[in-house]
Formats: structure tokens, sequence, C-alpha cells
């Protein structure tokens, strides 16, 4: 594969849309070579899919040893480095199921058919060293496998127990970092939409959890569990059913975990927006649970408002140069970048596809800034100040004088608050195409994004002072 960087776009050519399915692998594996010059050419080793291999969804790159883990429909994959085959292709699919019942085979009256196996979830697990995978079937059952063989792999739990239904057949977002005292070490943040299963099959919306070997099994257990308190957010079961919100992407910044939705912008409207939720690691309840609406906007009129990919990365030097972030610190030497969509005004998640998309960015500084005053703003009963009532249903925000500041942990005064006021991004670039993933990485002190399009695209740009040069390459 060859690649001259000049024009703007890389295009896939006749399996654009096989790569673009392939485009994270590309983007982890490539995306520094990709990024080092405007003007380079270069030979990149690949990997072609057989045509037994029907769409690959997700992947997950060892930081250690430098293997690719692909998850694709009913397969799962083990490259090298280099993008050679290191093991036989493991067959995740199509498994005997249905959504009615346990994956257990007794007790189940409901009818049992071939279903193909989508990957929802595939991340390594550095401490337990093990490749943690779970599917869309199975009520979203997990297993593990060793780096080196994934074909040595063991169901995680136990297949009755709903703690272990970690995905589902709609959206999933997973990843690892720090959890509560008295948790050792790292734990699995997840969140997941609600899939129409039975309700007595229905987990958490959102939790940490700690996958843990006992007696040679792997299981799950809650981060923390004492009695009712656990760390762990549903929904009330009329707003499993119908309020829905989709999980795009997941993130660990400071002593908080972070959840990019999209969803309705009240449970009665037929309106969508883009939401961040966060949670704090310390907080064994997850009373912390906030939810703070994001705003990306060209001009007066054009509003695009469902988020499609995100990445955190670093903000460009130019832009710390320019006093957009004031002191250097963590907070502020961080961004969301994120992709948007607009929507059809009263057509619920229905794209414009006149306004193309656009990519904003958001910097840390200001994301922590609006959950500290949505929270007071609550503790204050300011007017806009509000508590998710689909997760606790009539609750409204309560005066208090408490202090809150920007590690507030949560109280069970105001617990599960929903902010008001929308975080502004910054404005990037607007562009033809659906963005649909987004990469970011440095170049020379320079931030440079490379973004996938819906119609077999990559497109490179240089952010300098939260605006946009576009390099283009084909490919």
């Amino acid at each position: 594969m060859s690649f001259e960087t000049n024009s703007a776009v890389i295009v896939t050519g006749q399996r654009a849309k096989t790569w673009v399915s392939n485009f994270l692998i590309f983007l982890t594996l490539f995306g520094t070579e990709l990024c080092r010059s405007l003007e380079v050419n270069s030979n990149f080793e690949s990997y072609l899919l057989n045509d037994k291999v029907n769409g690959l969804q997700l992947v997950a790159v060892h930081h250690i040893t430098g293997d690719v883990y692909v998850g694709g429909t009913n397969v799962l994959l083990h490259l090298m480095a280099n993008l050679t085959l290191a093991d036989d292709p493991v067959t995740t699919g199509p498994v005997t199921d249905t959504s009615q019942c346990s994956p257990a085979v007794f007790g189940c009256t409901a009818q049992r058919r071939p279903v193909d196996t989508l990957s929802k979830l595939l991340l390594v697990d550095y401490e337990l060293d093990v490749v943690l995978f779970c599917g869309s079937t199975r009520q979203g059952m997990c297993q593990v496998s060793m780096p080196t063989d994934i074909g040595r792999r063991w169901s995680v739990g136990d297949e009755t127990d709903v703690i272990n239904y970690v995905a589902g057949k709609e959206s999933v977002v997973g990843f690892f970092a720090r959890g509560p005292w008295p948790s050792k070490g790292r734990v699995l943040y997840s969140a997941s939409t609600y899939d129409d299963r039975p309700l007595n099959l229905s987990g958490l919306q959102m939790s940490s959890r700690r996958l843990v070997r006992e007696s040679g099994r792997y299981t799950f257990r809650m981060a923390y569990s004492d009695g009712d308190r656990h760390t762990g957010v549903g929904f009330t079961d009329t707003s499993k059913k119908s309020y829905y919100v989709e999980y795009v992407y997941g993130f660990s910044h400071g002593n908080f975990s972070y959840f990019l939705t999209t969803q309705k912008v009240s449970p009665q409207s037929h309106s969508f927006e883009s939401r961040l939720v966060r949670v704090h690691h310390d907080d064994t309840a997850f009373f912390s649970y906030t939810e703070v609406p994001l705003k990306c906007q060209q001009g007066m009129n054009t509003i695009f408002n469902l988020a499609t990919a995100a990445q955190l990365g670093k903000v460009s030097d130019e832009a710390q140069n320019a006093h957009l972030f004031a002191d250097g610190s963590e907070d502020e030497e961080k961004a969301l970048y994120v992709s948007f969509v607009s929507t059809v005004r009263g057509g619920g998640t229905i794209v414009d596809e006149t306004k193309g998309s656009a990519l904003c960015s958001f910097s840390m500084k200001d994301v922590i800034s609006a959950f500290t005053k949505a929270i007071r703003d609550c503790f204050n009963r300011e007017s806009d100040a509000r508590r998710a009532t689909w997760i606790v249903e009539g609750a409204k925000c309560q005066r208090a004088k408490i202090a809150v500041d920007d590690n507030f942990f949560g109280s069970g005064i105001n617990s599960f608050i929903e902010g008001g006021e929308a975080i502004a991004g910054q404005f990037i670039e607007q562009f033809k195409s659906q963005l649909t993933a987004v990469a970011v990485t440095t170049q020379n002190d320079a931030v440079i994004a490379v973004l996938g399009t819906n119609d077999g695209k990559v497109i490179k740009t240089k952010i300098s002072n939260s605006r946009a040069e576009i390099g283009r390459a084909h490919v």
C-alpha cells in the first residue's frame, strides 16, 4: 500500500468499505508515520481479510508487545505488530441464542436460533495479562484469552448472574481506569444501551467492575458493593424502554471517568443532543454521576448536535501559547476532539446530509469548570438545575450548603445531576462527508487529527491554534 500526501483524502479503492471497517487499525498502527510529514511516500504492512470475514468492529493494541487484536462479526483475530497473523482466527459465532433468556441452557422455553456475534468490547487487561472480549450474543457475556494465544480462552462468570452481562446488541463503551478504595488497581468502566431484553436480565446502564480470577476461574465483581451501595447506575424500568441513550466514547482524565453520549434533550422531547457523563473514581455509590450537554456550532445558525466519534488528545503548543489554556496543568493540556453531524429538525436522529459534519474541541479546563458549575447550580437550586429523573423518578435539586470544588465526588443529597448549560466547543472545521472515526496525535508540537468518513475516506487535519489546516493523502 503506497501513499502520497499533497491532495487530501486517503481513499481505499475497491475495498473502501472493508478498509473503513479497518480504519482504526490503520490509525492505531500507522498514525505516527502518517503524520510525520505532509509530503511522504511510504509502504505500510497490511493484512487483507478473506471473504469469509464480514466486517470488523473493534481493535486493541498491546502497548508492550505491539500485538494487534481485532474483533469482527463472528471472529477474533490476533496479528503481530507487522500485521502478520499470529494465531489461527478464533470463531465467536454464530451461536444458538435468544435474547429472552439467560445463556444457561436450562429453564428457557423461548426458541433459540443461530445468531451472529458482533464484537462489542475488546480490551487488554495488563494486570491479569489477558485480552477481554465481549460480544452481542449470550446477553453480552465476556471471554478472556491469553495475549500470546487467543485460542486459549475462558468464559467470564456465572451465566445466570446479571453482573456478568456487560455488553448487548446496542451501543457499548468500556475502558480500564482507577477504581475506588478498597479496589486494587484498575477496574472496568462500562456503559451499554438497553437492547429490549427482559428487564430481569437487564443490568446497570453504567458501572465499574473488577475482573478477578478466583479458584482458577474468571468472574466480575462490582468495584464496590455494600448493601444498597454499589458502583453503578441503572435507569428506571420505564426509562430503559423509552429514554434511548447511545454511548459513543469513554475515557479517564484526572480523578474522573467520562462517557460521551447522544440522547434526548429530555424524556418528553423529540430532539437529541450530545452530552458528557462523569463519575468520580472514589465514589462508591456513583452519587457523583453528572451529565452536561455539549455544543458544536458554526456561526449563528448551523448547530451540529449529534456526536459520532471522539478522542481525548493533547492541545497544540500554539493554543497554549495563545493563552487559550492558562497554566499548563494536566487539566488544561488535554482536549476532547469530537466529530458531529446535524440532525433534521423534528426528525429525531435522522441526519441532515446537506450539512456534512464538523469537528469541535473541548478543553478539559472548560469541561471541568462546567461540571463544577452544574453541581453548584443544583445545590443552589438555580432555575436550569435538574436531576436525572430517568434514574430517580421525580427527583429535584435541594438547596444545601455543601462545598463543591473541581474534585467533588458526590453527595446523597443531590445525586445524578443534569446540567442545563452546555459546554461550548471550539469549532475547528466543517466537512462534506460524515465523520465516523477520530484519531489524534502530535507531530513536532502540532496536533494532528486523522478522520475517517462514511464514504471510505481518511482526512488528515493539522490543528493550529484550534483551527484546521487540511492535508490530504491518497492510498
